[in-house]
């Protein structure tokens, strides 16, 4: 089993409207629980979920791709 959490870039109406709830929770993220220092190296997404999606159906046929709030998906593939 492979389990991926990443995440997407925002490019759709779709995505526009999930980021209307998620500018606010991960603002009241950051009130209430601070920021955490990141050892590992960190880059914006570049892919959005579309291009994730197909990538996957294409390299891992029948991973299952879900989108989450704060702009996060989930990939999981089971051989």
């Amino acid at each position: 089993m492979l389990a991926i959490l990443g995440l997407y870039r925002a490019s759709t109406l779709t995505d526009l409207a999930w980021s209307a709830v998620a500018f606010p929770a991960s603002r009241w993220l950051r009130l209430t629980r601070g920021l955490a220092e990141v050892n590992a190296p960190v880059t914006a997404p570049s892919m959005t979920l579309r291009e994730i999606r197909e990538a996957a159906a294409r390299l891992l046929p029948g991973a299952m791709v879900t989108r989450h709030l704060l702009w996060r998906y989930s990939l999981i593939w089971t051989k």
